[in-house]
């Protein structure tokens, strides 16, 4: 048995639509796609999936039925995990190139070694910062990464937060209209947070680039989405840049004391590199 029958076994025994079943945290045509086996479901959107409509994480994969597939899953989820470690390591780029070898060697088949592989490339690239260095073969392989997917899952919107420097602003103000418009309702935390770190890269963009007025409406949405742990960060980060964009607007000098008492507040809770990038956009503004 795959998981999608059994998800589907789940919801007809509780007599539910699909879309009351996936509750936002999957769109309702992916979600469908995932019960006829379609579609792969994150192991993140899965447990979201079981414990909002209440079902034993251990009852399921006791019923579960042990397949290649899930195996080739499991494997997948213990890579992301040493790719997240590579990622945010002090020598990155050597640490990247490490994991691209462990994946050559894991049990997977091809397809999902060239993704995880394309992945770290794509990682590697946003570390780059001249245009003559790009590898603008890896960048349009992500792009088309992205938009092969019928639709947006916390996967794809993981891999776009990573990889929103390779569009332009327009671009990805296009782009994040679309995943708001998809993700506007839901409740699972973890699609929460990375969407307030999508709008936190997205504003960076919008002082980055001068465009002051096309941020009002990304500002106001992420003002909707309810505060927890693990969004906290996001959005203080999300309304520092509230403040810089106000300040450009109303030259009222107010906003950039509340931007002085945002980057204490996070030099205080530890997070010295994103205060240290906050305070350079700060500076930015004096000197002019």
């Amino acid at each position: 048995m795959t998981i999608g029958e059994l998800l589907k076994q789940y919801r007809i025994k509780q007599n539910k639509r699909q879309k009351d079943f996936a509750a936002g945290i999957v769109s309702p045509s992916y979600y469908s796609k995932v019960e006829k086996n379609i579609h792969r479901i994150t192991a993140e959107d899965l447990l979201a999936i079981l414990a909002h409509n209440k079902i034993s994480v251990s009852d399921f994969f006791a019923r579960l039925a042990t397949d290649p597939n899930q195996v080739q899953i499991q494997t997948m989820n213990k890579l992301f995990d040493k790719l997240d470690e590579a990622f945010y390591s002090e020598n990155i780029e050597k640490n990247l190139t490490s994991f691209k070898k462990q994946v050559k060697q894991a049990d997977l088949n091809d397809d999902r070694k060239e993704e995880l592989i394309l992945i770290a490339d794509g990682l590697i690239e946003t570390l780059k910062t001249e245009l003559a260095s790009f590898d603008n073969e890896v960048r349009l392989k992500i792009k088309e990464k992205l938009f092969s997917m019928p639709e947006f899952d916390i996967y794809k919107l993981t891999l776009y937060t990573n990889f929103m420097s390779f569009y332009d602003f327009d671009a990805n103000q296009e782009i994040v209209r679309q995943i708001i418009k998809q993700f506007h309702l839901a409740q699972s935390r973890e699609v929460q947070t990375v969407l307030l770190a999508i709008i936190s890269n997205l504003l960076g963009e919008a002082v980055k680039e001068e465009k002051y007025s096309e941020a009002t409406s990304f500002i106001d949405f992420a003002k909707t989405i309810p505060s927890s742990a693990t969004g906290l960060l996001y959005k203080l980060h999300i309304e520092f840049y509230a403040q810089l964009i106000a300040y450009h607007q109303d030259k009222n000098k107010v906003h950039l004391n509340k931007c002085r008492v945002l980057i204490e507040s996070m030099e205080l809770g530890g997070v010295t590199n994103l205060s240290e990038l906050m305070r350079r956009e700060l500076d930015k503004v004096r000197t002019k």
